[in-house]
Protein backbone atom coordinates (compact mmCIF):
# COMPACT_ATOMS: atom_id res chain seq x y z
CA UNK A 1 0.00 0.00 0.00
CA UNK A 2 2.89 2.32 0.59
CA UNK A 3 4.03 2.08 -3.05
CA UNK A 4 0.54 2.92 -4.32
CA UNK A 5 0.32 5.92 -2.02
CA UNK A 6 3.76 7.13 -3.17
CA UNK A 7 2.72 6.84 -6.84
CA UNK A 8 -0.51 8.73 -6.22
CA UNK A 9 1.35 11.49 -4.41
CA UNK A 10 3.99 11.68 -7.16
CA UNK A 11 1.74 11.42 -10.23
CA UNK A 12 -1.39 13.17 -8.93
CA UNK A 13 -0.10 16.76 -9.15
CA UNK A 14 1.21 16.17 -12.68
CA UNK A 15 -2.20 14.99 -13.86
CA UNK A 16 -3.94 17.91 -12.20
CA UNK A 17 -1.56 20.37 -13.84
CA UNK A 18 -2.06 18.93 -17.31
CA UNK A 19 -5.85 19.14 -16.94
CA UNK A 20 -5.60 22.75 -15.75
CA UNK A 21 -3.34 23.66 -18.66
CA UNK A 22 -5.64 21.97 -21.16
CA UNK A 23 -8.56 24.07 -19.94
CA UNK A 24 -6.67 27.28 -20.70
CA UNK A 25 -5.72 26.26 -24.23
CA UNK A 26 -6.53 28.92 -26.85
CA UNK A 27 -9.48 28.32 -29.12
CA UNK A 28 -8.78 26.94 -32.57
CA UNK A 29 -8.19 29.58 -35.21
CA UNK A 30 -11.01 30.03 -37.70
CA UNK A 31 -10.39 28.92 -41.23
CA UNK A 32 -8.49 31.33 -43.41
CA UNK A 33 -10.85 33.76 -45.05
CA UNK A 34 -10.47 35.53 -48.34
CA UNK A 35 -8.21 38.56 -48.23
CA UNK A 36 -9.82 41.82 -49.26
CA UNK A 37 -8.30 43.17 -52.44
CA UNK A 38 -6.59 46.53 -52.14
CA UNK A 39 -7.70 49.40 -54.33
CA UNK A 40 -5.36 51.02 -56.80
CA UNK A 41 -5.05 54.07 -54.50
CA UNK A 42 -3.60 52.00 -51.64
CA UNK A 43 -0.01 50.73 -51.61
CA UNK A 44 0.00 47.20 -52.96
CA UNK A 45 3.40 46.00 -51.82
CA UNK A 46 4.35 45.19 -55.42
CA UNK A 47 1.33 43.03 -56.20
CA UNK A 48 -1.67 44.17 -58.24
CA UNK A 49 -4.53 42.63 -56.26
CA UNK A 50 -7.06 43.60 -58.92
CA UNK A 51 -5.40 41.18 -61.34
CA UNK A 52 -5.63 38.36 -58.79
CA UNK A 53 -9.29 39.11 -57.92
CA UNK A 54 -10.69 37.63 -61.11
CA UNK A 55 -14.38 37.76 -60.16
CA UNK A 56 -14.03 41.41 -58.96
CA UNK A 57 -15.85 40.82 -55.65
CA UNK A 58 -13.24 42.80 -53.70
CA UNK A 59 -11.74 39.68 -52.11
CA UNK A 60 -8.96 37.34 -53.13
CA UNK A 61 -10.13 33.79 -52.46
CA UNK A 62 -7.67 30.95 -51.84
CA UNK A 63 -8.64 29.51 -55.23
CA UNK A 64 -7.92 32.81 -57.01
CA UNK A 65 -4.56 33.08 -55.24
CA UNK A 66 -3.67 29.49 -56.15
CA UNK A 67 -4.44 30.08 -59.84
CA UNK A 68 -2.43 33.32 -59.82
CA UNK A 69 0.57 31.72 -58.09
CA UNK A 70 0.62 28.85 -60.61
CA UNK A 71 0.54 31.35 -63.49
CA UNK A 72 3.17 33.60 -61.86
CA UNK A 73 5.80 31.43 -60.19
CA UNK A 74 8.37 33.16 -58.05
CA UNK A 75 12.13 32.92 -58.56
CA UNK A 76 13.64 29.44 -58.45
CA UNK A 77 15.15 28.57 -55.09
Amino acid sequence: MSLLRTLIIAIGPMLGTSVALAQNAPAAKPEAKATQAKSAAQPTGGRDWTQIDTNKDGYVSPEEMEVWLKANPGPAK
